[in-house]
Parts: C-alpha cells; structure tokens; sequence
C-alpha cells in the first residue's frame, strides 16, 4: 500500500507531507522532484522513528503517491486538505503528540551541542543563533495551539531561558489538544481567512518541530 502524500503548491516550491508519518515534511522546486524524492525522505523518517523509540510501520519497497494538490493562499496562509478536516482518533493524536515529544528533545539536545559552540566560534554564521531558534520553536508551539480555538487566543508566559521556554510551549500545546472535546476534533477554525482543523494544526506543527532540527545542527562543527 503506497504512502500518501499531501501536497502545498507555494509560489516557489512544492511542500509535502505524508500524513500517516507526523512529522514527515519536506520541500522541493517542482512537483516531480518532490515525488522523486519521497521514498528517500520517508525511509528516513522511518529510521528517525525507530532510532527514538518510536513505532514505525514495517514496508518493504516505499512507494509515495500524491494523493491531494492544494494552492497555498495569499499571504503564507496554508492549504486545508480534504484529509485534514477528518478528526483523528485518539491513537492517532498520542502517537502525533509522542512524535512531537522526541523531536522537541532532539532540538533540545542539539541545542546544548549547539550553542557553546556558536559561543566558542569566531565569527559566528549568519542567521538565528541557538537561542533564536529555540525561542522560535516555542512561540510557534503557542501559535498553533491558538488555532484551534474560536477566537484565536492563548495566552501563555514562556521563560526567557530558551528549552524552559520549549517545554512549556511543548506541553501548552499537548494540553489544548487533549484536552480537546471529541465532538470538536473534527470541527473547522477559521483565522485571518485561513482555515484550521485539528489535524492541521497537529500535521503543520509536527513538521515545524522536524525542520529545526536541521537548522541546529550546521552550528555544530565536526568533532564536538
């Protein structure tokens, strides 16, 4: 059975998702690169949940099929798919929420690599330090909890100490979505003309939390 894949046309690039495996974004320039390069991605998402623990579907040949094309709206504002507005099951959300939980104590860990390194450097790279990032990560938490409410509000006081910050941000989000009624978890929020869903909200964030990874670990030069 092929992977799924949800596809953002943006006005530069292609974003993808596979929705059976939280946390599995990646990008391309055009449409047949990000198919091409599907497999590759999702067998190594597949070794990334298995190294943290995590349950990973057993498959032989990876196949990935486009299964919808959605135009992102004006002004960054993501596409809803059709897959989206189906509420997820309760296995589904802890198993979302544990892919989460990893992916924030890898940022963590990379940061503490991370960061006396961008100290120790001479003249540091360009671009968000550790601390940036981290901070990031936590106010995006927070914004996409605040999704999945009617008026688009949460207010929630992060510690200046960046991976304090993460990790109330981490379980402020984990929170609204479990505590989330059942009769809501398919319901429609719709904030400044962009529509938001539960499983958005869960496959939008997942994915965030994923692509910092990569951002933390150029500050880290070999050897430390």
């Amino acid at each position: 059975m092929p992977f799924a894949l949800l596809v953002e046309r943006w006005s530069a690039s292609y974003l993808g998702f596979v929705p059976e495996l939280p946390g599995c974004q990646f990008e391309a320039t055009i449409l047949d690169g990000l198919v091409e390069i599907a497999p590759e991605i999702v067998a190594a998402h597949l070794d990334w949940l298995c190294r943290h623990g995590l349950q990973a579907p057993a498959c032989g040949t990876i196949e990935v099929r486009v299964s919808e094309l959605r135009e992102a709206l004006p002004g960054g504002r993501g596409p809803c798919f059709a897959a989206d507005r189906l509420a997820p099951s309760a296995q589904a959300i802890d198993e979302t929420l544990r892919v989460g939980e990893a992916a924030l104590a890898e940022l963590v860990a990379l940061y503490r690599l991370a960061l006396p390194a961008w100290q120790a450097a001479s003249a540091p790279p360009a671009g968000w330090s550790p601390d940036e990032i981290l901070h990031h990560v936590a106010e995006l938490d927070i914004w996409y909890a605040s999704r999945l409410s009617r008026d688009g509000r949460l207010k929630v006081d992060l510690p200046t100490d960046p991976v304090a910050a993460v990790r109330v941000a981490g379980r402020a989000f984990a929170s609204i979505v479990r505590l989330m009624p059942i009769e809501q978890r398919g319901a429609v929020f719709e904030h400044d003309g962009e529509e938001w869903t539960l499983a958005k909200a869960l496959r939008r964030r997942t994915g965030h939390l994923r692509e910092h990874a990569a951002q933390l670990g150029v500050w880290i030069p070999e050897g430390w």
